[in-house]
């Protein structure tokens, strides 16, 4: 029969694993974002990123990611990570009216 100590552990890890799949959780990442268009006059770019690069811009203060503003986010995923996006930003906006 298993410990108190094993069966918390083992609740612990299976709400991890439920809350990742439910896609609540996205690691920021600010590297591995790439600029792959440019218009000539260098005022309009488009980076080519990851989640991690998404959810990294909308908790930075300054919606900044490889020295570019970032002013609009595509999701292309799924529609969990959409959602987790949605949350994070919604979360980010209200912390940003908060200090405002």
């Amino acid at each position: 029969r298993p410990s108190a100590r094993r069966r918390l552990g083992a609740r612990e890890k299976r709400k991890s694993a439920m809350d990742r799949r439910r896609g609540q959780h996205i690691a920021s990442r600010r590297d591995g974002a790439s600029e792959v268009w440019r218009s000539e006059d260098g005022r309009v770019s488009l980076l080519l990123g990851s989640a991690g690069n998404a959810a990294a811009v909308l908790e930075a203060e300054d919606g900044r990611l490889a020295g570019v503003q970032v002013t609009h986010i595509i999701c292309v995923g799924n529609a969990k990570t959409a959602q987790s996006l949605r949350q994070l930003l919604a979360t980010s906006a209200a912390a940003s009216r908060r200090s405002a």
